[in-house]
């Protein structure tokens, strides 16, 4: 399964990787967010390749302290220093505001 960088995903901890719109169609609201992650938002920016879209992960800032579940799938898109638990979401960073 491939996406355009320009599109956003969920990666849930299951490994299942969906599209995601924003309501509005252009940038996503933090209810959105959290809803999505299940909890307070924690951002930080992916690792960047030369890539021309900045691209951001945002996950559940407390999911270490919940335990929860390692994602295995968001764990190697970040990088080699990536151990990423629960639900995130991949954008570009244009589409937070």
């Amino acid at each position: 399964m491939t996406f355009d960088l320009n599109t956003p995903v969920l990666i849930r901890a299951s490994g299942e990787v969906t599209a995601i719109t924003p309501e509005n169609g252009k940038t996503f609201n933090l209810k959105e967010m959290q809803a999505h992650v299940g909890g307070n938002i924690e951002i930080y920016p992916m690792p960047q390749a030369k890539r021309v879209i900045k691209r951001i992960m945002i996950m559940n800032e407390e999911g270490r302290l919940h335990d929860l579940p390692k994602n295995v799938v968001a764990s190697a898109a970040f990088g080699p220093t990536g151990h990423i638990v629960g639900d995130i979401i991949i954008c570009p960073s244009r589409m937070v505001r």
